[in-house]
């Protein structure tokens, strides 16, 4: 169960600090902006954490820890843990939570 919730913590951090950073937000913004259709999904993708939860969670199952067995159910995991985490985050900076 610890193991579960460092990997859970570690896929927030990871995707909370990707998507809502200071220092790489501007790159992902001109990412969304381009023309290339590809580019700017992947734009896209990397300013929602709930996205790049999902892909780090897969990305974590192949190099790091597995949280169960399929790689799919630790992409979406790691999805909702970045989603409601951030979430969570969100409404106490706002103090509603």
């Amino acid at each position: 169960m610890v193991e579960f919730v460092c990997w859970a913590l570690a896929v927030f951090g990871l995707a909370n600090g990707i998507s809502t950073s200071n220092f790489l937000t501007p790159s992902w913004c001109e990412l969304k902006k381009s023309s290339n259709p590809i580019l700017s999904k992947l734009g896209t993708m990397l300013l929602c954490p709930m996205c790049s939860g999902f892909w780090i969670g897969g990305f974590f199952h192949i190099f790091f820890y597995k949280a169960t067995e399929h790689i799919f159910l630790d992409m979406c995991i790691g999805s909702a843990v970045s989603w409601l985490l951030y979430n969570m985050c969100f409404l106490c900076s706002k103090g509603k939570l």
